[in-house]
């Protein structure tokens, strides 16, 4: 399992539908050790989101994967990815909008693990053997300063 987090920036600016969550400088979200070796194939079993707060109003999240770093996106921007770089997309990863209550606190007090099940998508990667994710909420949002956000990925590389 390959894990990666990330801490937004300290504000509380409302993320819009369509946004990225990142921290101050980036959005990318590297999972190092995916593979083997470069330019091999796996399978993404499935994901886990951990979110360190636990807000009324819950995040819609989605995790794009891609086989190589595309453009820098900042927190809070838009999510546009170009067509040349949709082209290295691997999978795109929904998690359930009915997170599982780690910690029943609000805010920093709580915790939430977003699941998703069923992934099974194969990827081949370029030339490292990692994978590049960037995490896009699809509802409006009102964020935690600082809030961390924990992803793993579950993937096994093909013999």
């Amino acid at each position: 399992m390959s894990k990666a987090s990330i801490t937004r920036p300290a504000d509380t600016t409302t993320y819009a539908a369509g946004d990225v969550v990142g921290t101050v400088s980036t959005a990318v979200i590297e999972f190092t050790n995916c593979l083997r070796a470069p330019k091999s194939a796996g399978l993404i079993l499935g994901a886990r989101l951990i979110d360190e707060a636990a807000q009324t109003l819950r995040g819609v999240f989605e995790l794009w994967l891609f086989s190589s770093p595309i453009t820098v996106i900042a927190d809070n921007a838009p999510w546009c990815p170009t067509h040349a770089e949709v082209e290295s997309l691997l999978a795109v990863i929904q998690f359930q909008d009915s997170p599982i209550v780690g910690l029943s606190g609000a805010g920093v007090a709580g915790n939430l693990v977003f699941p998703a099940r069923n992934v099974n998508r194969p990827f081949q990667t370029v030339g490292s053997t990692s994978l590049y994710g960037y995490l896009v909420v699809r509802n409006a949002y009102v964020p935690i300063s600082q809030e961390k956000f924990q992803v793993a990925l579950g993937s096994e590389t093909a013999r």
